[in-house]
């Protein structure tokens, strides 16, 4: 299932590196360089109808392994988590569960999100968490290298209606 949302920007992600979602972009010669993270072209809902989305947007995620053993970035996290956030009335689809709820989100060391997880009970398998979940798999942070092994947080979010 494909759903919409807006793009965010990466800072340091390293040249020539392949991407968390499998893909791979193009980058500055000369090292770190922005890079556009951009969501998927279309938005699908899953009864199969198109609700719209950007369009000629890229499919990929850019993320770099982690060089360095900086710890994890505590305020681009959270600054990260808060741009997605400003995009969950994406996932109001019509009859669709509201209200607050939390997602168990898994980073990697190199900044990309592993897993998202909707943990509230009246979002399970429906469209909202579906898109949810998407949404926060395509949160990016700069590498960090706690010894190696992924960090688990739990962030809540709270789903109101598209506005008018």
């Amino acid at each position: 299932m494909r759903f919409a949302w807006a793009s965010f920007v990466v800072v340091g992600c390293v040249s020539g590196l392949a991407g968390c979602a499998g893909g791979a972009a193009e980058s500055a010669p000369n090292g770190p360089s922005s890079v556009v993270i951009a969501p998927p072209s279309s938005t699908t809902a899953p009864d199969g109808k198109n609700t719209g989305g950007p369009s000629g947007s890229p499919d990929f995620v850019v993320c770099s392994p982690s060089r360095t053993h900086d710890p994890l970035d505590r305020e681009a996290l959270s600054q990260a988590l808060t741009e997605a956030s400003q995009h969950l009335e994406s996932c109001a689809f019509p009859q669709g569960p509201r209200g607050p709820g939390q997602v168990r989100i898994e980073l990697d060391p190199t900044g990309c999100v592993s897993s998202a997880v909707v943990e509230t009970p009246r979002f399970h398998q429906t469209s909202a968490a579906s898109c949810l979940e998407d949404l926060f798999r395509h949160v990016v942070i700069p590498p960090f290298a706690p010894e190696g092994r992924p960090v688990r947080i739990t962030h809540t979010f709270v789903l109101r209606d598209k506005a008018e």
